[in-house]
């Protein structure tokens, strides 16, 4: 059977989820982030939030897991051919795909250093 596709709203819902999580990231550590901070950012209850997340972790989990799956998919989507060998279509393809998901991606990074850093320094 196929998956079911999700409804439009949903999809705009977890959109603002991500966003809001991805603007809070900036402005603060992951850690010091609650599920009330995100939902009065994307301006919507916090029933909602809980429907689709368990809590903040889940949420970036699923972020993460949405990017490297979608980035995977812009690889996989790459047949090379016999005429075509080379490597540059699949490449401007990925690399189009991280420019438009630079903001995500950066704030993902940029938080995940943030906390190895603060983990490294705390064992010293």
């Amino acid at each position: 059977m196929a998956a079911q596709k999700e409804d439009r709203r949903i999809r705009r819902t977890k959109r603002l989820l991500r966003q809001a999580l991805a603007e809070l990231m900036n402005e603060k550590e992951f850690k010091d982030i609650t599920v009330k901070e995100i939902t009065d950012r994307a301006d919507l209850n916090r029933g909602t939030f809980y429907f689709h997340y368990t809590d903040t972790y889940d949420l970036r989990e699923k972020i993460e897991d949405e990017l490297v799956h979608d980035f995977k998919e812009v690889i996989s989507s790459y047949s090379p051919t016999p005429e075509n060998y080379s490597a540059r279509h699949m490449l401007e393809q990925a690399m189009g795909y991280i420019q438009e998901q630079k903001f995500l991606i950066r704030t993902l990074f940029h938080s995940s250093s943030v906390g190895m850093a603060c983990k490294a320094n705390s064992q010293w």
